[in-house]
């Protein structure tokens, strides 16, 4: 039998145990929350016809806001990944941000409390982000993998740092609650 030797690539130079993607991961689900919030403020409803585009746009610059201060500024990420780092870290802002205005949607001003609960209160820790899914408890072990913030998680770690092995299922979750969230918003 012969053994081949894999290096993943490195981690970056101010992160010497990878735990930034975990660290980062609440700022996101936050930023995400945090968007749809400010435009029902500013606007009066994030979940009206067309919204969906304002919330990607934000997801998009914010993204990039986020990206270029944790692989420039505070060397989190390899400079290597920055371009790969980016659409993720908007798909997950994306994905939170309509999910907020869905719930918005259907429940009235409780659809935010909703989202706090579902994303931030069960689906961080859910998550596994900075302790590994393996340790989680069954509850939390068997609720993350149908909420965004383990498939953000695995999503972003992987990519970075595994050369996109084992991202099928995270990715594709993360778009389905972005392709359904955008759906519903839209009709």
């Amino acid at each position: 039998i012969s053994v081949k030797a894999y290096a993943p690539t490195p981690l970056a130079a101010k992160d010497p145990f990878a735990l930034v993607p975990a660290t980062l991961l609440v700022v996101l689900l936050i930023g995400g929350y945090m968007s749809a919030a400010l435009l029902t403020t500013s606007v009066g409803s994030a979940s009206a016809r067309w919204r969906g585009v304002w919330l990607a746009g934000f997801s998009v610059v914010t993204g990039l806001v986020l990206d270029i201060v944790t692989t420039f500024w505070l060397d989190g990420f390899p400079e290597d990944s920055f371009w790969v780092a980016w659409p993720i870290l908007s798909l997950i802002i994306l994905v939170v941000a309509l999910f907020a205005a869905v719930m918005r949607r259907l429940l009235g001003p409780a659809g935010i409390v909703v989202t706090l609960i579902v994303i931030l209160q069960f689906g961080n820790p859910s998550s596994g982000g900075s302790n590994g899914a393996a340790y989680l408890t069954p509850f939390w072990n068997e609720l993350g993998p149908f909420l965004p913030p383990r498939n953000a998680f695995l999503l972003l770690r992987n990519t970075l740092y595994f050369d996109a092995n084992g991202i099928t299922q995270p990715l594709f979750v993360l778009l389905a609650y972005a392709i359904i969230g955008a759906a519903v918003l839209g009709f």
